[in-house]
């Protein structure tokens, strides 16, 4: 087993891999400071992608062909989507405010 990840991680819940992009996506439901991350299947080039607006981040699906990634928020009680690649069009970092 190899660690990948494990700064700035709390409370991790959910993965999602799309190794066809080499990147790996999960959820950190840490109450103080809930987000979704990306990167590179070897822990490298992480990047966060929301963190305004989560409750409980929890279960994620990813839509390779519609570039969007979705996630359940067991605090909000909702079922929430944003489009991947207006969130990759930023600089490493910057999070998506608004409709993506």
């Amino acid at each position: 087993m190899q660690v990948l990840i494990n700064e700035d991680l709390f409370e991790p819940r959910a993965i999602a891999v799309a190794p066809e992009k080499g990147w790996m996506f999960w959820s950190d439901w840490y109450e103080k400071a809930p987000k979704i991350e990306r990167a590179s299947l070897d822990g490298s080039s992480r990047v966060r992608l929301i963190d305004k607006e989560l409750g409980w981040p929890n279960g994620i699906a990813l839509d390779l062909e519609g570039d969007k990634i979705y996630w359940c928020d067991a605090k909000t009680d909702k079922i929430e989507v944003r489009r991947t690649l207006y969130l990759l069009s930023f600089k490493w970092g910057r999070t998506c405010d608004g409709e993506c």
